[in-house]
């Protein structure tokens, strides 16, 4: 829906202002290309048959079918994951399939960042299957550190001073108890890798503000890792939810929303 790229709008006019000042920056498009939607995805279409004449307003019908199965087909949610298994392991049929729905996308919203003038380009694209390669060292680095203990068959992080409303920790899931990894794994693995292996002194992100406290475990985690130190500077910067007019949160996913390049479309 409309509110989609307000990440990539922000981030793009940062990105501009930061090099108008003359530092040198690197966008980084993070792009949620991995996990447990990717799964529910490629097992829908394996079930459904899937042709090369897709579009990708048949996709967005596509999601919102296999969103609907996944919440109601306890058998189907079950098959779902364990093909975020597979695809996290490398296993080529689903990696294939995968590859398709990427594609597919991204031919998308390239089109919309070139009517809207972001300067995002193919190779700026870091997505979440980027770091993949990364996640089993990062874990095994934190685990080293004494950093992880497991809870609930998950092995987990448990940054210091963040709670439940009960007072009980929280935790950030590295490991999930059927050995796929969450979006926490991920987002670690980033830090890591921009800071140890790409020498950025600043990490910048762009992302709506119902992630806050995730991103300040993140970084709590990260220092506590050795992955951010005094000569780095990591900031979340927030933006607001677009509600509906029931005043709940729109999710496009759900179906029955605006879609941008339509959008777009019409006001040219």
């Amino acid at each position: 829906h409309v509110g989609h790229l307000r990440s990539s709008i922000i981030g793009d006019a940062i990105t501009r202002l930061l090099r108008f000042r003359g530092d040198d920056v690197i966008p980084h498009n993070h792009l949620g290309d991995w996990g447990t939607p990717f799964g529910m995805l490629i097992e829908h279409l394996l079930d459904e048959g899937f042709g090369a004449d897709h579009t990708i307003s048949d996709l967005n019908g596509f999601y919102t079918e296999a969103r609907k199965k996944f919440d109601a087909d306890p058998d189907f949610a079950d098959r779902s994951r364990r093909r975020v298994v597979s695809l996290q392991s490398g296993d080529e049929q689903t990696l294939a399939l995968w590859r398709e729905l990427v594609d597919e996308s991204t031919r998308h919203f390239e089109k919309v960042y070139a009517l809207l003038g972001i300067g995002l380009r193919p190779e700026d694209i870091y997505g979440e299957s980027f770091y993949n390669p990364y996640l089993a060292d990062t874990v095994e680095e934190l685990e080293s550190k004494g950093l992880t203990r497991v809870s609930e068959g998950a092995l987990c992080v448990f940054p210091k001073g963040f709670t439940n409303r009960e007072g009980e920790p929280l935790p950030l899931i590295m490991r999930k108890s059927d050995g796929g990894y969450g979006y926490a794994s991920t987002d670690l693995a980033t830090v890591r890798y921009w800071t140890g292996e790409r020498d950025v002194t600043d990490l910048l992100y762009v992302v709506g503000t119902p992630q806050s406290q995730h991103f300040k475990m993140v970084f709590a985690a990260s220092r506590d890792a050795g992955w951010l130190t005094e000569r780095h500077h990591a900031e979340h910067i927030g933006f607001g939810t677009i509600l509906g007019e029931d005043g709940k949160t729109i999710r496009s996913r759900a179906g029955g929303t605006i879609k941008l390049a339509e959008l777009l479309a019409e006001a040219v």
